[in-house]
C-alpha cells in the first residue's frame, strides 16, 4: 500500500534550523496531539503506516530533524538543538498537552526532553520504540551493515523493499550521518530513564545491532512509571516487523 504525506516547512530564527521540516496528520480540530520524533536520518515518509494509523484517533505532528534543509546548517549536533527545535513547533502550534513518541535515536531524545527544566508542555505518555540507550558502546555503522544486509534477505522472502530502501538511505548522506552519530556516540539516556516522572512505554528489540544487546532495559534501574515490552526476534526494524502490535499496544498506553 502507498502512502502519501505532505511536509511543511516552518520558519524560524534558529541560526542551525532556519527552516523546521514537519508533516501535520489528522484532523487539526483533535485535541488529542502527538508529537512523534523520528530515527536518525528518517523521513517521515519512511514511516508512513504508523504515522497515519496514529492520526486515525490523534492529531500527528511529525518532526524532521535534521532534514535535506538543515544539512548545511545544522554544525554539531547535541540534544539542545533537538529540543529547540521541539520547542520551535510545540509553541507555534500552542500546544498545551501533548503524548510524545519517538523511534530509535528520537525515542531517545522523548525521553531526555521530559527531564529538561521548566518545560513549558505538559507530556502526558512517552513511547520510545527500539530507542539508543548506550549508544557511546556501539559500534553503529557496523551495526547498520549488519542491519541492512538481514533486512536485504527478508526482503527477499517476504517481497518487500521499504525497511531496505529505508536504511540504504542512510548512506545517501553520509555527512549529515556522521554529525549524527557524533551526537550518538555521547548518548546515555540511562539516568533520563531513572528519572523522568512521565509514564513510559518502552519497546525492547533482542536482536538490536544498533543498540547493542548489553545495552537492553534490563541492565536499567526501572522507575515506577516505566513500562516496557521486549520483542525476543526482532532487530531495529521493530516497527516494519511488528507494526500491528506496536500500534495496539501504544493506542492502549495513551488512551
Amino acid at each position: 500500500m502507498k502512502y502519501k504525506l505532505e511536509s511543511k516547512l516552518l520558519n524560524t530564527n534558529l541560526d542551525f534550523a532556519p527552516q523546521i521540516e514537519y508533516v501535520d496528520s489528522g484532523d487539526v480540530n483533535n485535541p488529542n496531539i502527538i508529537i512523534y520524533l523520528l530515527g536518525a536520518d528518517v523521513r517521515p515518509i519512511d514511516n508512513a503506516e504508523f504515522i497515519i494509523n496514529l492520526s486515525n484517533t490523534h492529531r500527528v505532528i511529525t518532526i524532521h530533524f535534521p532534514s535535506k534543509h538543515n544539512y548545511k546548517t545544522m554544525g554539531k549536533l547535541g540534544a539542545d538543538k533537538y529540543f529547540a527545535v521541539y520547542n520551535e513547533i510545540i509553541n507555534h502550534f500552542q500546544f498545551k498537552d501533548i503524548d510524545l513518541i519517538g523511534t530509535s535515536l528520537g525515542g531517545s531524545l522523548a525521553i531526555k526532553y521530559s527531564n529538561i527544566p521548566a518545560l513549558k508542555v505538559n507530556i502526558k505518555h512517552i513511547v520510545a520504540i527500539a530507542p539508543l540507550i548506550q549508544a557511546v558502546k556501539v559500534p553503529f555503522f557496523k551495526g547498520l551493515l549488519k542491519l541492512t544486509e538481514r533486512m536485504i534477505k527478508r526482503t527477499y522472502q517476504q517481497r518487500n523493499l521499504v525497511p531496505v530502501i529505508q536504511h540504504l538511505r542512510h548512506f545517501m548522506h553520509l555527512k549529515a550521518l556522521l554529525k549524527i552519530t557524533g551526537y550518538i556516540a555521547e548518548l546515555d539516556i540511562t539516568k533520563d530513564i531513572e528519572t523522568t516522572k512521565t509514564p513510559t512505554l518502552i519497546f525492547i528489540c533482542g536482536k538490536d545491532d544498533l543498540v547493542g544487546h548489553n545495552n537492553t532495559f534490563f541492565e536499567l534501574k526501572k522507575g515506577d512509571n516505566i513500562k516496557h515490552r521486549v520483542f525476543d526476534d526482532a532487530d531495529h526494524s521493530l516497527l516494519f516487523t511488528h507494526i500491528e502490535d506496536i500500534l495496539e499496544d501504544v493506542m492502549g498506553f495513551i488512551n
